[in-house]
């Protein structure tokens, strides 16, 4: 009895609601769950969110680097564990402990599109991003996060060896920001707040332009990994995805690095 107590106390003492949350959700579909140590990393990152004034900006979040037979369980949104749970196209491969690969017709769906599931985020105030695992090399070793239809776009493109680097459009076709590559793991993310400004970020470099950008509903659903013009799955992927968000224009991406290279390391 006293033992069995103990093991509650260790479940959810110290854990945040919305963790618990997560946890209760996986609970109900019958996904297995991380080990304790795991949960506890879980725990502490968003606690962080939480700290940061980040969660409250959050429209879905997804933790991919997790434990082993934990493949369902890092579908789970952990902004809403009820909503926009993540469903697989094609076969990408989840690998414990790193994340989600994808390559040619595979991509990870979020279920979720801004124009008609948005909270907190509207078509002015809006961003998203992934975590990328480096270890992945080549030439098409890239990966893709967004959702775009033949003339409107709004996602990221990482590429390890390109020089075209990290790309981010979001708005028109034309609007386009580039910096170098870098091979290092790390954050690509793009956010939009106001009409006109924009950030695009990896890793540690941050660049922002003044840009003409379209005020258009981002109406396709978000996929990561993988995407091409008309929105259909296409492209070949072979860098890992470790986590991803999906948020308004007043995510802090400064500090979410900061919390996901914690829980990352």
């Amino acid at each position: 009895m006293l033992r069995a107590f103990a093991a509650t106390i260790r479940q959810t003492g110290g854990f945040t609601a919305e963790y618990l949350a997560v946890l209760a959700k996986a609970d109900s579909l019958g996904y297995t769950k991380p080990s304790e140590a795991t949960q506890e990393k879980d725990n502490e990152m968003m606690l962080g969110f939480i700290e940061d004034g980040n969660f409250a900006n959050l429209e879905a979040f997804y933790q991919f680097k997790t434990d082993v037979g934990c493949d369902d369980f890092s579908k789970l949104n952990w902004k809403n564990p009820d909503a926009f749970e993540i469903t697989l196209i094609g076969a990408p491969v989840f690998t414990a402990n790193e994340g989600w690969q994808g390559g040619s017709g595979k991509a990870l769906n979020t279920n979720y599109s801004q124009a008609t599931d948005a909270v907190n985020a509207s078509k002015t105030s809006f961003s998203f991003g992934t975590w990328i695992l480096e270890t992945q090399n080549g030439a098409s070793a890239l990966i893709e996060m967004g959702a775009r239809t033949s003339s409107i776009r709004s996602y990221i493109f990482a590429n390890l060896t390109s020089t075209r680097g990290c790309s981010g459009w979001i708005g028109s076709i034309g609007s386009l920001i580039t910096s170098t590559p870098d091979t290092r793991p790390g954050l690509a993310a793009l956010k939009r707040l106001g009409v006109e400004r924009f950030v695009f970020k990896v890793d540690t470099q941050t660049q922002a332009s003044n840009v003409a950008v379209s005020t258009a509903d981002l109406t396709p659903t978000m996929y990561i990994l993988a995407l091409n013009d008309n929105g259909s799955v296409l492209t070949e992927i072979d860098r890992t995805s470790q986590s991803a968000f999906i948020g308004n224009g007043n995510i802090n991406l400064i500090t979410l690095e900061q919390r996901l290279n914690t829980r990352m390391a």
